[in-house]
């Protein structure tokens, strides 16, 4: 599964074949944020299929993350991504003539194509059990034949010459990435999605991180340069953040918070609160802009306000916690005449108003293994670590801690403060403001709480 850029018709039957970075790591997060609200299986395929795209295809060798691929190859845009009947019939050589009209029926691939010339893009336009039942074979038959075709198709497909890579890595696009791959971890409890995001943090660190915490734009080549915009800021912010919450690495939330205080230091007016798009030391331009609505990605005001809200609690900062209200009062005037530009903004303010809720999650010692490292995520003792990260709160602020056994262990931090084991066992804490419940020690009282 990957994502292009825009479709070109009002059926959405046509797509701009460009394939951005950001597209693929936002909804990858959507669709993961889906599995865990609902638990459609379609919604989990979505979601590991975009984020195996982005594995496979967009990966610099240290773990970054590249931009783009061209919407052309050979000049001529789509060919890459089309096929005829002819091509369908050659990349599955020896399955039979009905197996190759029904995977023809299933993609809408026919003589007469539907894009320019004979090609057609491949696009599902009937059900399986429609196409099923014209092919006269049971739906798990066709779905089994289509995966098959599809592994076939993809490897035929790669022997074409592909559109141009755009080998940027940029550091606001790598943090959204950041994020799409968290909740791909926690939603689908796959290692590999947290062991990416680990690759590309250290890539940003090693090669966009700049002394005080202050970012370069983009990395090509051999050296990165520009300096960092809002958006740099803020997503990565996130990204880290989310990286943390999921694998439980406390460098990334201290470097989550390092990069946000640079940001409010560099980027948020003294006058009003709210952020500029451009750092106060940035090149001189005719007009400092404040592009505060959503666009092709959220809007990194938004963004920016929802991090600080969240690392105001893990860091239990007065200071974060006003700067992030200065922000949002400058916004909000915006969002009231036009809310539907301001969708983030719009969850930001609900994480205002309702505020954030903490999840403390106090792990034995013994039995973490290599989960702390933000490798691979601790054991799941029962469960419980299972039930708290498949949850979907854009209020939440997750804090983990590793104890020894004995009434004397204790954590450390403002979340997790105060908060023990259960007779030696892992335990969860949620609290909103300071009121928190019991102690929840099993995957069943956790969903019940929830």
């Amino acid at each position: 599964m990957v994502w292009r850029k825009v479709a070109c018709t009002t059926a959405s039957a046509v797509p701009h074949f460009e394939k951005m970075l950001y597209d693929n790591a936002l909804l990858a997060e959507a669709y993961s944020e889906a599995f865990m609200l609902w638990g459609h299986d379609r919604h989990r395929l979505v979601a590991q299929r975009t984020l195996d795209f982005v594995l496979t295809e967009l990966t610099h060798p240290e773990g970054g993350f590249y931009t783009a691929y061209d919407a052309d190859s050979e000049g001529v845009e789509g060919k890459f991504y089309t096929w005829t009947p002819q091509q369908v019939e050659s990349a599955l050589e020896g399955y039979d003539a009905a197996a190759i009209a029904a995977v023809c029926a299933y993609y809408g691939i026919d003589a007469h194509g539907n894009w320019e010339g004979a090609g057609s893009i491949p696009r599902p336009e009937r059900s399986l059990s429609q196409v099923a039942e014209a092919a006269h074979m049971p739906v798990a038959a066709l779905t089994a034949l289509l995966e098959e075709a599809r592994t076939k198709l993809y490897a035929a497909r790669a022997q074409r010459v592909w559109p141009g890579l755009d080998h940027k890595v940029v550091t606001a696009y790598n943090g959204l990435m950041l994020s799409g791959l968290a909740a791909g971890s926690r939603a689908l409890g796959d290692v590999r999605y947290l062991q990416a995001a680990t690759r590309a943090a250290q890539f940003v660190v090693k090669h966009l991180l700049r002394p005080e915490h202050r970012l370069w734009r983009t990395f090509g080549g051999t050296k990165a340069h520009l300096d960092g915009y809002l958006e740099d800021y803020a997503y990565l912010a996130a990204g880290l953040l989310d990286l943390y919450e999921a694998g439980g690495a406390v460098q990334w939330l201290h470097l989550a918070a390092d990069v946000a205080n640079r940001m409010v230091a560099d980027f948020c007016s003294a006058t009003d609160g709210g952020f500029y798009d451009t750092a106060h030391g940035h090149e001189a331009l005719l007009w400092r802009s404040r592009e505060s609505h959503d666009g092709a990605t959220p809007s990194p005001h938004a963004v920016a306000i929802h991090v600080l809200y969240r690392l105001a609690a893990h860091r239990d900062s007065p200071a974060l916690q006003k700067a992030a209200d200065r922000a949002l009062a400058w916004l909000a005037p915006n969002i009231g005449r036009s809310p539907q530009a301001y969708s983030r903004a719009l969850l930001t303010a609900h994480v205002a108003h309702r505020g954030v809720t903490t999840y403390a999650v106090v792990l034995p010692e013994a039995g973490i293994g290599a989960g702390m490292d933000g490798d691979v995520p601790p054991d799941d003792h029962d469960g419980l670590w299972r039930a708290v990260q498949h949850r979907y709160d854009p209020t939440r602020a997750l804090a983990h801690g590793r104890l020894a056994a004995g009434p004397a262990a204790e954590v450390t931090g403002p979340i997790l403060r105060g908060k023990r084991l259960v007779d030696g066992a892992a335990a969860v804490y949620i609290c909103r403001g300071q009121t928190c419940g019991p102690p929840l020690t099993s995957a069943h009282a956790v969903a019940t709480q929830l």
